[in-house]
């Protein structure tokens, strides 16, 4: 449900900053604190119709968040509600609130966005006579980017939040957590939190980091958008 590579035009959504890109043009627009994703996206068109378009989203909109199910809870509609509670707590809103996934191969891990943020992306889409082709967390994108990579942690960053992740002693998922964090702010506190929330070693992980596009590079490619930081 997360694998998609063919997209024209391409959506960032951060707590505090939104990007469009289209082929040779980049939008961006600032997100006062608490202001509704659909106001935002309001102030934004993209003028591509009929393209089909691909959104990406900050590590502090959709976190990743661990889900622990009791042996007896095996349907996808029961480990669903778990996740949406699991999620709800993480985020501090209700569960009705949210909007959940998680790829049944690893249901351990799900990624959860406000039901109004889905909602007013597929408005602000179609609106503009846009194809929704995907929603991805950038977490979930920079395990394929770091798929070759032999480190036992990622940690990707992007404008307002972090996630660390790990595979499990046996390699068979994924564990991890994510936080807000800002480019400006010192990551190190957190992170150390974070190694030590997952019972990591402090060896040092594979950092990458999403850096949104300003108007004037005009980056339609998220590929690019991504560094790794030594």
């Amino acid at each position: 449900m997360w694998s998609v590579r063919s997209e024209v035009c391409r959506l960032y959504i951060g707590r505090n900053l939104v990007v469009a890109a289209s082929p040779g043009r980049v939008l961006r627009q600032g997100r006062p604190e608490g202001q509704p994703l659909k106001e935002t996206l309001g102030a934004m068109d993209l003028d591509a119709r009929g393209a089909a378009v691909a959104v990406l989203l900050g590590c502090a909109v959709s976190p990743l968040v661990c889900v622990e199910y009791p042996p007896t809870v095996r349907k996808f509609k029961e480990r669903l509600l778990f996740a949406g509670a699991a999620c709800a707590r993480h985020m501090v809103v209700a569960p009705s609130s949210l909007h959940v996934e998680f790829d049944p191969a690893q249901p351990q891990v799900a990624a959860p966005m406000l039901r109004d943020d889905r909602e007013a992306i597929g408005v602000w889409s179609r609106r503009h006579s846009l194809r929704l082709s995907r929603v991805v967390p950038a977490w979930c994108c920079a395990t394929e980017l770091a798929s070759s990579s032999a480190a036992s942690s990622l940690l990707v960053q992007d404008t307002d939040g972090l996630t660390l992740m790990v595979s499990d002693a046996a390699g068979k998922g994924l564990r991890g957590s994510s936080a807000p964090c800002g480019f400006g702010l010192d990551p190190d506190p957190l992170l150390r939190r974070m190694r030590v929330g997952l019972g990591l070693p402090t060896a040092a992980s594979v950092h990458l980091r999403f850096t949104p596009p300003e108007e004037a590079e005009r980056k339609t490619a998220w590929d690019d958008c991504w560094s790794v930081v030594a």
